[in-house]
């Protein structure tokens, strides 16, 4: 069994969160605006909660994501 980092764990969870929850979300609330709907304020909570969410992760950790991201997709 090879172990995992602290940080590969937290990618992990951070790209598995991104990829079941926040990914069709935000795809979704992007293709109501697309068709002219406004954002309510439940939509505009979300965005403004992802975004906060994205600028807590530390930039060394976002360089890990990248790199996971792009051996993820291959």
């Amino acid at each position: 069994m090879s172990e995992t980092t602290p940080d590969e764990g937290v990618i992990a969870v951070l790209i598995e969160r991104l990829e079941q929850q926040r990914l069709p979300r935000l795809l979704a609330l992007e293709e109501k605006a697309n068709d002219g709907e406004p954002l309510n304020s439940f939509d505009l909570e979300y965005l403004e909660n992802a975004i906060a969410d994205a600028r807590k992760v530390s930039p060394p950790l976002w360089k890990d994501i990248q790199s996971i991201g792009r051996l993820h997709r291959r």
